[in-house]
Formats: structure tokens, C-alpha cells, sequence
């Protein structure tokens, strides 16, 4: 099955422009089969995973995670929306509120900066 993975800058990062899209794309036939969109941000000169969308378990949901990358919750998208639809809204979702997801990761309480 043909796999694309592309990255996409985030703009409007005044401190920090290290702000990133990973995108996953799996598809058969042209049809998607799984995806992953995830939010990854550059903390004092390190990259962490923040938010994943993908279509695991064959149906789409937003990931929250820890500073591991790890799974906070799982919020599952409506089950109508197809994986094409679910990765557009994916992708979609975190170029417009990416900044959001960063200071939700940041004030989860589940960084200590000694730890690093």
C-alpha cells in the first residue's frame, strides 16, 4: 500500500517558529486507509508530540499526549466521517489550533522540566 509523509511548518510562532505538522498518509486504490496528523513542538531545543490525529482502529480520533508521546485520552471523531474525511479535519484542526494544544501540553501538569 502507498505510503506519503510530508511536514508542514506552522506559521505564527512569535518565540518559537519550531512548530510542526507530520503528516501520514496511507492509502489502497486511492482510498485511505489509516493516517496520522500529529503536532510536534520545539521545547528548549527539543521536538515533542502533542497532538495526534489518526484513524487507528478504523475509525478517526484526537490523541492529547505526554511529554513521552503517550496517549492522554482518546476523543473519537464521529463515526459517519470516512479516514479521507477525518485526516482533512485532522489537518485542519491543528493549523488552526495548534497554539492551543501547545499551552494545554504545557499546563497539564504532566512536565517536569527537571525530568528532561
Amino acid at each position: 500500500m502507498p505510503e506519503r509523509d510530508y511536514l508542514v511548518v506552522l506559521r505564527g510562532a512569535v518565540q518559537n517558529p519550531r512548530n510542526i505538522l507530520r503528516v501520514r498518509i496511507v492509502t489502497d486504490r486511492g482510498a485511505v486507509v489509516d493516517f496520522a496528523a500529529q503536532y510536534e513542538a520545539t521545547i528548549e531545543r527539543r521536538a515533542y508530540p502533542v497532538v495526534r490525529h489518526d484513524g487507528s482502529h478504523g475509525q478517526g480520533h484526537r490523541d492529547p499526549l505526554d511529554r513521552r508521546g503517550e496517549s492522554v485520552r482518546k476523543e473519537w471523531l464521529p463515526e459517519h466521517l470516512t479516514l479521507a474525511q477525518s485526516l482533512t479535519l485532522g489537518i485542519r484542526d491543528v493549523m488552526e489550533h495548534w497554539n492551543g494544544y501547545r499551552d494545554a501540553f504545557l499546563q497539564r501538569g504532566l512536565f517536569n522540566w527537571s525530568e528532561r
